[in-house]
């Protein structure tokens, strides 16, 4: 079976907070298989952030909408590369600017209007 970026995310983060029986399934499930499809879920990624900025260069009437996309598209492009290449599962907001020499290119500024959007 596939492992994926969530299936990590709950591994690394999740955390307890009730059960009646004090049984933490997600943890006595064991680290997830390994994620390889990293290549093809970045070039995803990089595809809607393709598009979102073609519609926004193109007047887009929901400019807020693809703001919200390319953030979305940074965010989990920054999360999988991260894991495929860097060995790094940072599931943060900010991931994308968190990748050392590989991290997005932009100013904090632009960066926290993607976020708010």
């Amino acid at each position: 079976m596939q492992g994926n970026p969530f299936a990590w995310h709950l591994a690394k983060e999740s955390r307890l907070l009730f059960a009646d029986d004090n049984h933490d399934f997600l943890k006595e499930s064991g680290t997830p298989n390994a994620y390889q499809n990293g290549k093809v879920d970045c070039q995803k990624f990089r595809r809607l952030l393709a598009q979102a900025t073609m519609s926004i260069e193109r007047d887009s009437p929901s400019p807020v909408f693809e703001l919200s996309m390319a953030f979305l598209a940074t965010r989990n492009f920054a999360t999988c590369y991260g894991i495929v290449y860097m060995n790094v599962f940072d599931f943060s907001r900010t991931s994308p600017l968190r990748l050392g020499e590989k991290a997005l290119g932009v100013s904090g500024d632009a960066f926290r209007i993607m976020e708010r959007s």
